[in-house]
């Protein structure tokens, strides 16, 4: 699958963004029983929440593999490597 915005919807979009406030940060980190202090700047929260971030589950992958497909994303800037590319120009 080619990595189109509309193919790659997360299921929970929980995680905080760089661009978060601060409480947004200290509340996720609290959420997931991450130790850290009141000291923290935003930058070193942010920090902190890229190193325990779970890892991204996407919309359809769920219902593909109900039905025993398996999702197989490829680099970006490839379309060599996408079937669709060769026929586009038939």
């Amino acid at each position: 699958m080619d990595n189109a915005s509309y193919h790659n919807i997360t299921i929970e979009d929980s995680f905080p963004k760089a661009n978060s406030k601060k409480d947004t940060f200290r509340k996720w980190i609290d959420n997931n029983g991450i130790p850290w202090s009141n000291d923290m700047l935003k930058v070193e929260l942010y920090k902190l929440c890229k190193l325990f971030k779970p890892q991204q589950v996407f919309k359809i992958d769920e219902p593909a593999e109900s039905k025993g497909y398996s999702i197989l994303r490829t680099p970006q800037y490839h379309p060599e490597l996408q079937p669709i590319e060769k026929c586009w120009g038939f």
